[in-house]
């Protein structure tokens, strides 16, 4: 029995360190904060010259109206070689390219990594970049150069060429020693045209001879799984927190008829362009909306599964979302819309369920091909959440060539951004689910 503890305990205390020495050392995503960077973290981008010799490297500094790390505290983009550099908490934007710049550099953002004291093992990273749709190729060399390396040697290199594109990543770096650095930098080779980027990844120690386990290491929420918020400094976002319980609120009053669900053009039927028509058209209906400006579908799946349906009974349900996926690929964006109403049946099984089309986006499909593929994206999305249509109590409604031009523009008339509507974006909703509110809502005799 005495030899069998011990053995036990020697088990035990050999699959602790072996986890420590496997364990994920660092994630981009989950490490980075504003306004400073988290210990162990630095941002930076080539400002001295060329990219790979870390004597280049100059930080950047934190500019609240960007929501990241940029060369300037107060505009972005901002004037001169690094005006384009962007960090954010998903990814940023590629500085400039060789044929823009006047000392004929490429400049990079980058990720810097210190391995910190006491890691053994050898080091690995492992990760994704994913070019977001929108990328054009409207010049040669327009694409994201893509390089890791340890101090100032070249320890992994790749072009990401395709808009929507993943390009995963991994390498076994080098024997860990504490105070190297791992810098992870992107870049535009020739041209910067909409090299906006996505990217995440994790530095792990692993026992020398042993290649990790990686499990999956998400780029993005997914758009089917419940997912929170975090604001600009890559905390927990108060309003958004704020917000949800004052939803929660207003279901236990029991009193709503009619229900928004969704992301910015839901929230501002009551502070925005559509509070007049709010106002005029639907508060005869006792009407709520539980829209957040900047919800994708998981996090509106995060606050259904969080009570914000637990209480409420509203007679019709009006559900916009999807638009704040555009970046996803196409079939996740239209599973995320998919999702959202299933799980809107689980908890509001008596309610009238209207399922908006993701509505079109930008101003004019045919002078922009970025534009023109999003409007497509959409489209393609928009034909797989109709197949939710049952003619009984989920109704799919497409309003898209009611908000644009024959021709397919998007004028300021109707959208003020391209996006958010007016006051006449707001009665052109109002006017397609009206006939629903009249059928399903029956209201008291004045």
């Amino acid at each position: 029995m005495y030899l069998r503890r011990i053995t036990l305990l020697l088990f035990a205390l050999f699959a602790a360190f072996t986890v420590a020495q496997r364990a994920t050392a660092a994630e981009y995503q989950a490490d980075w904060r504003g306004p400073a960077p988290q210990a162990g973290w630095a941002y930076l981008w080539n400002a001295n010259g060329a990219i790979g010799t870390a004597a280049n490297y100059s930080p950047l500094v934190w500019n609240e109206k960007a929501r990241g790390y940029t060369v300037s505290s107060t505009a972005w983009p901002a004037p001169g070689e690094g005006g384009h550099a962007l960090m954010t908490r998903t990814g940023g934007h590629a500085g400039i390219g060789s044929a823009q710049s006047d000392a004929k550099l490429s400049r990079y953002i980058i990720a810097a990594y210190t391995v910190p004291p006491g890691a053994t093992g050898r080091l690995w990273i492992d990760g994704s970049i994913l070019r977001p749709l929108g990328a054009t190729e409207k010049a040669p060399g327009n694409s994201i150069d893509f390089r890791v390396y340890l101090g100032d040697k070249k320890v992994l290199s790749n072009t990401v060429e395709a808009s929507d594109a993943y390009t995963a990543f991994r390498a076994d770096v080098a024997d860990a020693t504490p105070g190297q650095v791992v810098y992870v930098c992107a870049g535009s080779p020739q041209y910067d045209v909409s090299n906006g980027l996505t990217w995440n990844f994790r530095v792990e120690f692993a026992p020398n001879g042993k290649t990790p386990k990686f499990a999956k290491l998400p780029l993005r929420e997914s758009t089917t799984e419940p997912a929170p918020r975090f604001d600009t400094y890559g905390a927990p976002h108060a309003e958004w927190y704020r917000y949800h319980d004052a939803c929660i609120a207003t279901g236990k009053l029991k009193t709503t008829r009619l229900l928004f669900l969704g992301d910015s053009i839901s929230h501002a039927w009551r502070w925005g362009d559509g509070k007049a028509v709010w106002d005029k058209r639907l508060a005869q209906y006792q009407p709520a909306t539980f829209g957040f400006s900047g919800d994708t579908t998981g996090n509106l799946l995060w606050r259904i599964a969080n009570g914000e349906l637990d209480d409420i009974r509203p007679d019709v349900t009006v559900v916009l979302i999807g638009t704040n996926n555009i970046n996803w690929p196409m079939e996740e964006m239209a599973a995320g819309t998919v999702e959202c109403v299933k799980q809107i049946r689980a908890k509001l099984p008596n309610t009238q369920i209207l399922v908006m089309s993701i509505w079109p986006r930008g101003e004019d499909p045919n002078a922009d091909a970025g534009i023109k593929a999003m409007r497509q994206r959409i489209t393609d999305a928009n034909a797989i959440v109709a197949r939710l249509d049952d003619g009984k109590t989920i109704h799919v409604i497409d309003i898209g060539n009611k908000l644009t031009t024959p021709d397919g523009k998007i004028t300021k008339e109707i959208m003020r951004d391209y996006l958010h509507p007016t006051g006449a974006g707001y009665d052109i909703w109002v006017d397609a689910i009206q006939p629903y509110l009249d059928k399903y809502i029956t209201l008291a005799a004045k």
